[in-house]
């Protein structure tokens, strides 16, 4: 694979898992689980799982714990691994 392709599969993959990230925020905000809809946008889209999290109401009890935070955290972290070598892989 180029490494044109490869510089083209980081942008797209990083911007993916922003955006997934900020679902994560805007989730956490309204009071639902933030490592829940990370994974659903890491999974689906994260424009799709951002139209849910902007139209469902606040949520009056608060989801994120400590452990959630915790969950989204090792969410993010082994995302980024996972793409980083694949994208490593395709590199060689």
């Amino acid at each position: 694979m180029s490494k044109e392709a490869v510089g083209i599969l980081v942008i797209w993959f990083g911007g993916w898992w922003v955006a997934a990230g900020f679902v994560a925020w805007l989730a956490s905000q309204k009071g639902r689980s933030s490592a829940s809809w990370f994974v659903l946008a890491m999974l689906f889209s994260p424009l799709l799982t951002f139209i849910f999290v902007a139209v469902a109401p606040k949520s009056e009890k608060r989801a994120d714990t400590t452990s959630d935070k915790m969950l989204l955290g090792a969410a993010m972290v082994s995302t980024a691994i996972l793409l980083l070598g694949y994208i490593g892989h395709l590199a060689q």
